[in-house]
């Protein structure tokens, strides 16, 4: 089998003058499966999906795209996007509001949505390193959030299944 080998990929006609930047590799995983965590308010879930990427340069920068899609019809879902333990591409602070990503809301438990959240994030390293969507909610008490599936599970044709996907590529600035 042969193998091709390549540090970028370069457009036929060449870069425009000034710029520079290419894709060295990507990386993703899905989730199909229906899961579910409890949350307390203002709380976040362990990993609901993650993939690991090992950056060949410390100069590189590792593009995300995180689609999550879940359920919890009163109050919605907030996405939060994570290298390691560390938050990344969230809000800013403000009184005790939560820092997220991006929202999604049900406002039916036989309905399940999805949001995407796109980001350009700069680790610095050439270790190994895991992103992951977590997330949280916005009601003031424990709730279920349901992942890829609606919080009302009926055998019927109208009710959905989705994904959740994160996607991440090392890129050259």
């Amino acid at each position: 089998m042969s193998q091709l080998k390549v540090d970028s990929i370069v457009p036929r006609g060449g870069l425009p003058s000034g710029s520079s930047g290419g894709v060295i590799q990507t990386k993703s995983t899905i989730k199909t499966d229906t899961s579910s965590f409890s949350i307390g308010n203002g709380g976040t879930s362990s990993s609901v999906v993650s993939v690991s990427i090992t950056p060949q340069s410390t100069s590189s920068k590792i593009l995300i795209y995180a689609t999550l899609t879940a359920s919890k019809s009163d109050t919605g879902v907030f996405l939060k996007l994570f290298r390691g333990s560390t938050q990344i591409g969230q809000g800013d602070a403000s009184g005790n509001r939560q820092r997220v990503s991006t929202h999604l809301l049900t406002d039916q438990n036989f309905l399940i949505s999805s949001t995407t959240c796109v980001f350009l994030d700069s680790p610095s390293t050439t270790s190994s390193t895991t992103y992951s969507i977590r997330v949280g909610h916005g009601h003031p008490s424990t709730q279920t959030v349901q992942i890829n599936r609606p919080e009302s599970d009926s055998n019927a044709t109208q009710i959905g299944r989705g994904v959740t996907i994160i996607t991440v590529q090392e890129v050259t600035a």
